[in-house]
């Protein structure tokens, strides 16, 4: 009798156990005192398996804590733009208003919020799911409140109006944030802030977002929440990926 192996569509169980091998081998190498740095394509390797189709949000958020402490060397080894986009944004927008109250929305290692503090903003505050990762951008020293929570599940655990500006860096994808979240975000934000988002183009007609995420923030525009004011896409997000910058103007 023959006897076939099933394998997965998705094959979640080879990636997982790939960041888990290197996650222990850093540790040895640490512990050495010897650490090899991650090749181009072991990072991106990495970075990829964040956005498969497949494992949910909960087992993506456990293998950002368990990379946490190598995420910033995965991003610097494949040139991602994602952070420094961010900032230019933000900086076109704020101008020399470096008092501006900001929050870093799915901060993740900070990489966003450091990038942002160069700008010259200094009163920023960040909200991300993974412990791991937030504990890696305290140590960069340029937030203020960190807070772990999954967005969109809960409202964000601040009062009404007390942002200037919402950053969010790399938010949309699969097994990240949902785009009921954003409501929560709008709230936040003063009436005359700015929500500023950098993200993978290809997010906006995902179909993990249902009707798609471009017509939700449309919806929101035209129930008078926000208004978009740039739409601009640029290359190399991360290797082949397309990026895009969207500001919206709270109301």
């Amino acid at each position: 009798m023959m006897f076939t192996r099933v394998i997965s569509r998705h094959p979640w169980g080879f990636f997982q156990r790939n960041i888990l091998q290197q996650a222990h081998q850093t540790k040895r190498l640490k512990a050495t005192g010897i650490e090899k740095p991650p090749t181009y394509d072991e990072a991106l390797s990495i970075l990829k398996t964040f956005m498969m189709k497949g494992p949910g949000a909960e087992r993506t958020t456990e293998l950002y804590d368990v990379t946490a402490s190598k995420y910033d060397q995965y991003v610097e080894v494949v040139r991602a733009r994602t952070h420094s986009e961010l900032a230019k944004a933000v900086s076109a927008v704020l101008g020399n208003n470096f008092q501006a109250k900001i929050i870093d929305v799915c901060a993740g290692s900070g990489l966003s919020g450091l990038w942002i503090h160069r700008a010259g903003y200094r009163n920023i505050d960040g909200i991300d799911v993974s412990q791991g990762m937030l504990d890696v951008a305290r140590e960069k020293g340029v937030y203020g409140d960190l807070i772990c929570q999954r967005l969109g599940d809960l409202p964000l655990p601040f009062d009404d109006r007390t942002y200037d500006m919402a950053s969010m860096g790399a938010a949309y994808g699969e097994n990240h944030m949902p785009m009921e979240a954003l409501p929560h975000i709008i709230r936040v934000v003063k009436p005359g802030g700015y929500i500023v988002n950098v993200f993978r183009e290809e997010a906006l007609r995902s179909s993990i977002y249902g009707e798609g995420l471009d017509p939700y923030m449309k919806q929101l525009e035209a129930e008078g929440l926000w208004k978009e004011e740039r739409r601009e896409l640029f290359n190399y997000l991360i290797h082949d990926v397309v990026g895009i910058v969207l500001v919206h103007k709270v109301l």
